[in-house]
């Protein structure tokens, strides 16, 4: 025991002066957001003070140009947080917080810098840091139903967790809520700073009247094949409603059940990946990764689980003796992710098929013939439909028509049977959504819509991003793993078959009739087929060094604290 204290006696001592400090400013303070932000504050000093011997001890060792960016950027965020004292002041809400995000941002500029280049942290510790860091600044500076379709989204969690309360089923188009809940009001996507004062302000109240009452909306899931999508946040949901939490705290604590799903399976997603575990780590914490897994939306089942599908392929590939414990584990990824989002996306989702094919040679070359004669025989009754479509004149199938309502106006909508009579219409309407707005999803997926679609980070936040996830795709030196033809072949037909039904489903429920472009397209959606884009690139024409990875992620994360302070006045 003697032998254990004096070994770890700094880690003590400084433990207790961190306890003894913080009990202070319990009592010196009345406010519970005060509170936070010294005990914060202390936090990231004794951080400082924990790495400083560690720091001293390898000075002559240190590269002394990334330690004054380190002291650049410290300097830097010390700056921002005082600017928003001087313009929120330190009374407000919303000033409180930025100052307490604020700290939170130093802590993780500190600690991702001694992980790098003093502890040599691995790649999944360094994410958990990141996440658990800039996800609550995410989730909570976003408030309820200012990120996309929250409302729906806040609506079905509350179904699911009616359901997991036995009070309704599945099929219910009603569903019962507390009262005080169904007389909640969202608030308004275009928030201004009264309005994010007032809402920082309801995290303290009391709950209200928590009797029953039937809720009847068109705006939740009717259906048990979707309710798994909603199980994790409706389970906060129910844990808020048990213990008698306010409305906004309820939605917070479902936002927070669905934030820890995606830190479990990212964590895992990174650990597992074989090689290029900094493209993970990257998709995973760009600006519109966070917001959404930081919502109720259930692009956090998406997002997250096709990178793990994606990660945990690559390393079944690379085992020799697979067991029945993750045969399980990747079906049951598969499946999930196959049936999320109305099944868009299947064919990341089937992925690990075509690699176990892969894996099992012999098979594949028995089999090869096979394949290529279905690959032309599908490519012959292609080209003869659509020949055939052409020659009568779009009278294949008799189209009754569609009427779609978008703002309470409606429209001429494009039907299931007219796209199936206009093969060439909809192939041409297809290349010029993607000719016109191809780079505006690129911006979109690295964060340059946040909130509903009102907040934009800053151009060189976005080309940075850009140029990190490019960077973190690249082949490094000495890894014997590549990505073979083979491969890049069936993530390109994955990629191409994903993108299309997007559009194909945008299509037909918001784009009226004539629109020269698929309207309601975002570039959100398009992150899960992010991580298999971007290994198209991976080869060895081009490799980088992996001491180079380090320097990298330090430029990332500065980027996303910047990204932060950049944005945090328009939240």
């Amino acid at each position: 025991m003697s032998d254990i204290l004096k070994k770890y006696r700094y880690e003590i001592l400084l433990v207790i002066l961190f306890l003894l400090s913080s009990v202070m400013v319990m009592f010196a303070f009345q406010r519970t957001f005060v509170r936070l932000v010294f005990v914060l504050a202390l936090c990231c000093l004794f951080v400082g003070i924990y790495y400083l011997r560690d720091t001293v001890r390898k000075w002559k060792n240190i590269n002394k140009t990334i330690f004054f960016v380190f002291i650049i950027a410290i300097i830097y965020s010390a700056k921002a947080i005082y600017s928003i004292i001087i313009k929120y002041s330190i009374n407000s809400c919303y000033g409180m917080f930025g100052v307490m995000f604020g700290l939170m941002l130093i802590c993780l500029l500190e600690l991702v810098y001694t992980g790098l280049f003093l502890k040599q942290w691995k790649m999944e510790k360094l994410f958990l840091i990141s996440t658990l860091l800039l996800g609550p600044i995410y989730m909570v500076n976003l408030p309820l139903n200012t990120t996309p379709d929250e409302d729906y989204h806040f609506n079905s969690a509350y179904k699911m967790s009616s359901v997991l309360m036995g009070l309704n089923s599945c099929e219910d188009e009603t569903y019962f809520m507390r009262k005080c809940d169904s007389e909640y009001l969202m608030p308004n996507p275009n928030y201004d700073f009264a309005a994010m004062e007032s809402y920082l302000l309801t995290f303290d109240d009391s709950c209200g009247d928590t009797s029953l009452v039937s809720n009847s909306t068109t705006r939740v899931f009717i259906s048990r094949q979707s309710a798994f999508m909603y199980l994790v946040p409706g389970m906060g949901f129910t844990i808020g409603r048990l213990c008698n939490v306010n409305t906004t705290v309820l939605g917070l604590m479902g936002r927070m059940a669905n934030f820890l799903l995606y830190l479990i399976i990212g964590y895992w997603a990174v650990k597992k990946m074989p090689f290029n575990k900094l493209l993970c780590y990257g998709v995973l914490l760009l600006p519109m990764t966070l917001q959404q897994c930081t919502s109720l939306s259930y692009d956090t089942i998406a997002i997250s689980l096709s990178v793990f599908v994606i990660s945990y392929s690559f390393y079944l590939f690379d085992k020799q003796n697979i067991t029945k414990c993750e045969y399980i584990v990747q079906s049951v990824a598969m499946f999930f992710l196959f049936f999320t989002k109305s099944k868009a996306y299947f064919a990341i989702a089937l992925f690990p098929i075509f690699m176990l094919i892969l894996k099992n040679r012999n098979l594949f070359s028995k089999y090869r013939k096979v394949f290529y004669f279905c690959s032309v025989a599908i490519l012959v009754l292609i080209v003869s439909y659509i020949g055939i479509a052409e020659i009568s004149g779009g009278n294949l199938f008799y189209d009754s028509g569609k009427t779609i309502i978008i703002d309470a106006t409606e429209f001429s909508g494009y039907s299931f049977r007219y796209c199936l009579n206009h093969p060439l219409e909809i192939c041409n309407l297809f290349i010029n959504t993607t000719v016109q707005y191809i780079y505006g999803y690129v911006k979109m997926m690295m964060g340059e819509a946040l909130g509903w679609v009102n907040i934009n980070a800053p151009d060189v936040a976005i080309f940075i991003n850009t140029l990190m996830i490019i960077l973190f795709s690249i082949k490094r030196k000495d890894d014997h793993h590549k990505v073979i033809k083979g491969t890049k072949i069936y993530l390109s037909i994955a990629i191409l078959i994903t993108y299309a039904g997007i559009l194909t489903a945008l299509l037909m429920d918001y784009t009226p009739y004539g629109f020269s472009f698929v309207y309601g397209v975002q570039g959100r959606y398009f992150l899960p087929v992010l991580i298999p884009a971007m290994l198209l690139i991976h080869s060895n024409v081009v490799e980088i060094e992996e001491k180079a990875d380090k320097y990298l992620i330090l430029i990332f994360i500065l980027n996303a604290i910047f990204t932060v302070f950049s944005i945090y006045p328009r939240l």
